[in-house]
C-alpha cells in the first residue's frame, strides 16, 4: 500500500498530466502484460507510469521486483509510479518485473516484465576536452584545410538534437582588417583559414627558433644574434642585453600560448545550434602564424656549356615538415631533362646546358607525405640559361651580289650585308661589327664604298663608275661578333658589286587600259584574273631594266595582288581576300610599273608606266551567315521554367531575303526554335543528372533555291538540389532471425541521390517517427552514401517492422522512407518460413472438397450417357407406352 499523501499526490499529478499531454485515463491502464513504457528523466515526482489491471477478481495487491533502484513503485490498486526521479545519464532503462497478489499474498498473475525507457532531456551542457588550445598555423596555407581541431562532449542522448553539437568563432583577438581569418566547421570543430586569412596571414618579424634547436644552448643564442644583429660595442654576448631577449623570446615563440599572434573565442552549443535555449561552452585557441617554407626560389641563370664537374647544385626547395617526398617534373615536354632533385629537396643540373638548344626551362616541384597524398600546390622555378659566345657569325650567301649605277651619287645605298650569328640576339655575342678588307680593282679609288660599323648598310664613297672600265667590283668584308672586340669570333663575306648602265628608260605598258574583267564574288583566293605587261629597254638583267608592279589606287580592302615574273617581267593580278558583291560590286585598279633602281636624273615615270583595270564582281546565292564567329554558349539552371528563351541566334542574309530557322540534334525534345527569331527555347524539363552539357546545331535557310549554313549551340546546365535521397531498390528491407542473437549483425542502409555534389552526397541518416523507434533502433553512419541500422534489445516478437528513415543530402533535402525489418524463423538459408501445422487443416478441408465434386461430376456424366442410349434404341415403345406397363418392365431393366 502506498501512504495517502502519495496516493492523493499521485491523483493530482496524473490528472494534470492528463489536461497537458492530452491523454485519457484509457490511455494510462491496460492489463497486466509485457510492455515497454516510456518515462522522461528529472520529472517531478510522485509520477504516475501506468496503472496495471488484473483479469482475476482474487487479486487485492501487487508487487514490483528488478531494477527499481528503490524509484519505482506500484500501488495495491496496480499504479506504477515514480518516487524519485529517473537519470538516463545514469542508466537508460529499467527492466522490473510485476506480479498481481491475492489476499494471502500468493502470485495470482505474472510476473510480467515490464520496461521502462528513460527518456532523454537537454539537462547536460556541453564541455570542451581542453580549456585552452593551441595551434600553429603557416602563411599561405590552403583555405579549408584544418589545422587544428577542438573537440566537446555531452552526456545526452546522442541519438538526439541535445547532443548534436554546433561550433562558432564568437571572438577573434586581434581583427585588425574586420575580417575573419579563420573559419570552423560546424558539425566537426576543425579550424581552418579563410580565403582572405590565408592570404593576408603573415609571420611574426621576429626571429624564430626551430624546435629541434636548443634556446639554452649559448651557440644557439649567439648565432641568432649574428643574424639579426650588429654589435655597436665589444662586449661579451653575454652582457649584452639583446642577448637575454633573444633567448627569452626564442624560447616564447615555441610555446603558441605565450605568443600567440591569434587568439579565438570557440563557443559550441547543443541543439544543433537552433535554439535559444541551446546549453552552451566556450574555450580559447591560441594560434601562432609561422613562415611558410615551401615557396618557390626566384628565377636560376646558369652558364651553358659549363666546365663544371656535374651534378652541380643550383637550388633547394622545403616543405615546413620534415618526412616530404619530393618529385621533380618539366614544365615542357622536351626530350631532354637534365635536372634532378634528392630526398632533401636540392635540386642540381645533371650536365651542361645548351642556350642553342633550349635557353629556358620549367621545373615544377611536388611535395607529397608518405602515402603518396600531395601536401601542397606544386612549386614552379625558372631556369635561364645563359648565352656565351660560342658561334661565328655566317654569311648568309657565299657571294653576295649588289648592282650601282654609273651615274649614281655618294651616299646612295647599295645593299645590306646579311650575316647571321647562332648566339642571344641583343647581346654582346650577337652584336657583329663589319670592316671592308679589301676591294678589286681600287680603281679610280680604293675606297668606293663605305660600309656602316654595325648595321652592315653598303653605301657609295667615290662617284665616277665607268661600265667600259671597271664592270664590277669584288670586296672582302670581315664581319666580327662581340662587338668587334678582339676576344670574339670573326668570319669573312665576299661581295661583287656589278657596274649596270643608267636607267634612263622608264617601264612602258602594253595596254593602258584592260579589257573589263567580270568574276563571281565567290571566286577562292588564290585565283588569277589578269596577266598584265609592261616593257623597259634599259639594260636586260639589271635592276634598270627589272619591272615591279603595285596597285596605286582602287582597292582600299586590299583584295588584289600583283605576282612578277622576275624573267620575262610580266604580271599577275589575283584574289588574295573574299570579295563580296554586296559591299563593293566593282572596282577600278590603277597600277603602277616602277624599277627598283633610282631613274636618272631629268627622267620621270609618266602614265605610260601605269594601267587601269576593272573588276567587276557579280552577285551570287550565297548562304545566310551567323553574326558570331565564334561559338553560341549559355549557361542554365536544370530547373529553368518550360518555355523561358534561353539564348537567341542570328543569321543575316547576304541577299537581304528572309531566313528561317531549324533546330536540329535536339535528341531529348528539350528546346524548341521560333523560325523567325532564332530564340531558342525550353520545351522540357531540364536535367543535369542526364546531361551536363547540351549540344545542338541551329540551321539558317534563305533564297531560292535555297541555301543555308548552320551554327553549333553549346547549353551548358548547372545542378539544382532536385532529387531528393532514397533507399536504393535492394536496401528496402531486411531478415533479422528470431531470437535474435546477441552478435546480431547490423543491418546495411544503401541510399543513392542522382545529384553531384554540393548537393548529393555525402548523405546523413537519422530515424524518424516516434521516441518508440529510436528505443529499438539506432543508426551508424557507415560511409557517405551508407549506414548501419542497430537493433537495440532482443525483447522483440515475431512479425515485422517499419523503421521510417530520414535521409538528408548535402544540400539540406531530405526524404523519409520506410525501412522493412522482417523479425521471423529463419531456414538454414536465412530466409523466414512458416511451420506447416499452421495449414495443415484447410489443406485437408480443401483437398475433400475437390475430391467429392469430381466424383459427383463422373457419376452425372456416366448417368446422363445411360439415358442417352436407352432413349436412342426405344424410341416408339417410349411414345407408345407412355405411361404403361412398358415404362414399368424398362425402369426394371434399368434397375437390373
Amino acid at each position: 500500500m502506498i501512504p495517502n499523501h502519495n496516493a492523493v499526490s499521485l491523483i493530482i499529478l496524473l490528472g494534470t498530466v492528463t489536461l497537458l499531454k492530452g491523454l485519457t485515463w484509457e490511455n494510462k491502464n491496460g492489463p497486466l502484460e509485457e510492455k515497454r513504457l516510456e518515462v522522461p528523466e528529472a520529472t517531478v515526482v510522485p509520477f504516475a507510469v501506468f496503472q496495471f489491471k488484473a483479469s482475476q477478481p482474487e487479486v487485492t495487491s501487487f508487487k514490483v521486483t528488478g531494477e527499481t533502484e528503490d524509484k519505482i513503485k506500484i500501488s495495491n490498486d496496480g499504479w506504477l509510479y515514480l518516487e524519485k526521479a529517473l537519470d538516463r545519464e545514469l542508466k537508460q532503462s529499467h527492466s522490473i518485473q510485476i506480479e498481481a497478489l491475492d489476499e494471502s499474498s500468493q502470485t495470482v498473475e505474472g510476473p510480467v516484465t515490464v520496461t521502462i525507457i528513460v527518456k532523454d532531456i537537454n539537462d547536460n551542457r556541453p564541455v570542451f576536452s581542453q580549456s585552452e588550445y593551441a595551434g600553429v598555423v603557416r602563411e599561405h596555407s590552403v583555405p579549408g584545410d584544418p589545422f587544428l581541431q577542438v573537440f566537446a562532449t555531452d552526456m545526452d542522448d546522442p541519438n538526439t538534437p541535445n547532443a548534436r553539437l554546433n561550433f562558432t568563432i564568437s571572438n577573434q583577438i586581434p581583427d585588425h582588417l574586420k575580417t575573419p581569418m579563420f573559419q570552423i566547421n560546424a558539425a566537426t570543430g576543425e579550424i581552418s583559414t579563410t580565403p582572405e586569412g590565408a592570404a593576408a596571414l603573415k609571420a611574426s618579424k621576429v626571429f624564430m627558433f626551430d624546435k629541434e634547436e636548443d634556446v639554452d644552448k649559448v651557440d644557439h643564442l649567439r648565432k641568432k644574434f649574428d643574424e639579426y644583429c650588429i654589435p655597436k660595442e665589444n662586449i661579451p654576448y653575454e652582457r649584452n642585453p639583446f642577448f637575454t631577449c633573444v633567448q627569452q623570446r626564442g624560447a616564447a615563440r615555441l610555446d603558441p600560448q605565450i605568443a600567440a599572434d591569434y587568439t579565438l573565442i570557440i563557443t559550441v552549443r547543443d541543439l544543433e545550434g537552433l535554439s535559444e535555449s541551446a546549453l552552451s561552452g566556450s574555450t580559447r585557441v591560441n594560434i601562432v602564424v609561422k613562415e611558410n617554407l615551401w615557396v618557390a626560389p626566384s628565377p636560376i641563370t646558369i652558364k651553358e656549356n659549363s666546365t663544371e664537374q656535374h651534378p652541380v647544385q643550383i637550388t633547394q626547395v622545403q616543405w615546413n615538415e620534415p618526412g616530404a617526398i619530393y618529385t621533380l617534373a618539366q614544365k615542357e615536354k622536351f626530350p631532354r631533362f637534365p635536372f634532378s632533385i634528392d630526398p632533401a629537396g636540392r635540386i642540381y643540373v645533371t650536365e651542361p646546358l645548351d642556350w642553342e638548344e633550349k635557353s629556358r626551362y620549367g621545373l615544377v616541384v611536388f611535395v607529397r607525405d608518405e602515402n603518396m597524398k600531395e601536401l601542397d600546390r606544386p612549386l614552379e622555378i625558372h631556369v635561364i640559361v645563359e648565352d656565351i659566345n660560342d658561334n661565328p657569325p655566317v654569311c648568309v650567301h657565299s657571294e653576295s651580289l649588289f648592282e650601282v649605277q654609273e651615274n649614281e651619287n655618294i651616299g646612295n645605298k647599295i645593299g645590306v650585308l646579311q650575316v647571321t650569328d647562332l648566339d642571344e640576339e641583343g647581346t654582346e655575342n650577337s652584336l657583329l661589327h663589319y670592316e671592308i678588307l679589301n676591294q678589286e680593282p681600287e680603281l679610280p679609288s680604293r675606297t668606293m664604298f663605305t660600309i656602316d660599323e654595325y648595321s652592315g648598310n653598303i653605301q657609295i664613297a667615290h662617284g665616277q663608275f665607268e661600265k667600259k672600265k671597271v664592270p664590277e667590283y669584288r670586296l672582302r668584308v670581315k664581319v666580327s661578333d662581340n662587338g668587334g672586340r678582339p676576344a670574339g669570333f670573326s668570319t669573312e663575306c665576299k661581295l661583287v658589286i656589278k657596274v649596270i648602265d643608267i636607267n634612263n628608260q622608264i617601264p612602258i605598258f602594253e595596254n593602258s587600259q584592260y579589257e573589263p574583267v567580270s568574276t563571281p564574288e565567290d571566286t577562292p583566293s588564290g585565283t588569277t584574273l589578269l596577266s598584265i605587261l609592261a616593257n623597259d629597254a634599259d639594260e636586260p638583267g639589271t635592276g634598270s631594266s627589272k619591272v615591279e608592279y603595285s596597285i596605286a589606287n582602287g582597292d582600299p580592302g586590299k583584295h588584289f595582288a600583283i605576282e612578277t615574273n622576275g624573267t620575262t617581267n610580266r604580271g599577275y593580278l589575283y584574289i588574295i581576300k573574299p570579295l563580296d558583291f554586296e559591299k563593293q560590286s566593282q572596282y577600278h585598279l590603277q597600277i603602277n610599273a616602277r624599277n627598283p633602281e633610282p631613274l636618272v636624273s631629268g627622267i620621270d615615270y609618266n602614265s605610260s608606266s601605269s594601267a587601269l583595270v576593272i573588276i567587276e564582281v557579280t552577285d551570287v546565292n550565297e548562304a545566310p551567315e551567323f553574326n558570331k564567329t565564334g561559338i553560341y554558349q549559355t549557361i542554365i539552371l536544370e530547373d529553368i521554367a518550360n518555355g523561358t528563351t534561353i539564348l537567341q541566334v542570328q543569321a543575316k542574309d547576304p541577299e537581304d531575303d528572309a531566313i528561317t530557322y531549324t533546330l536540329l540534334d535536339d535528341s531529348l525534345k528539350w528546346l524548341r526554335i521560333n523560325e523567325k527569331t532564332g530564340d531558342i527555347i525550353t520545351a522540357a524539363s531540364l536535367d543535369f543528372e542526364k546531361m551536363q552539357e547540351y549540344v545542338v546545331r541551329v540551321r539558317a535557310e534563305a533564297g531560292e533555291p535555297k541555301q543555308m549554313s548552320e551554327q553549333q549551340v553549346f547549353i551548358k546546365l548547372k545542378d539544382v538540389n532536385d532529387n531528393v535521397p532514397t533507399l536504393s531498390k535492394e536496401s528496402l528491407s531486411a531478415i533479422i532471425c528470431y531470437p535474435v542473437e546477441q552478435s546480431q549483425k547490423p543491418l546495411m542502409l544503401v541510399a543513392e541521390d542522382p545529384d553531384l555534389p554540393p548537393y548529393g552526397s555525402p548523405l546523413t541518416f537519422s530515424l524518424g517517427g516516434n521516441a518508440t523507434v529510436s528505443n529499438d533502433w539506432k543508426i551508424k553512419a557507415f560511409n557517405e552514401t551508407s549506414a548501419e541500422l542497430i537493433i537495440n534489445h532482443r525483447n522483440v516478437h515475431q512479425q515485422d517492422y517499419k523503421v521510417p528513415i530520414r535521409i538528408k543530402d548535402a544540400g539540406d533535402r531530405e526524404n523519409t522512407q520506410t525501412f522493412t525489418v522482417h523479425i521471423c524463423k529463419c531456414t538454414d538459408f536465412g530466409n523466414c518460413f512458416i511451420e506447416p501445422g499452421a495449414h495443415k487443416e484447410k489443406a485437408y478441408a480443401g483437398t475433400a472438397v475437390a475430391l467429392l465434386v469430381g466424383v459427383l461430376g463422373f457419376i452425372a456424366v456416366i448417368l446422363a450417357v445411360v439415358l442417352y442410349r436407352i432413349k436412342k434404341k426405344n424410341p416408339k415403345k417410349k411414345s407408345q407406352n407412355a405411361n404403361g406397363p412398358a415404362e414399368t418392365e424398362l425402369l426394371s431393366k434399368a434397375n437390373a
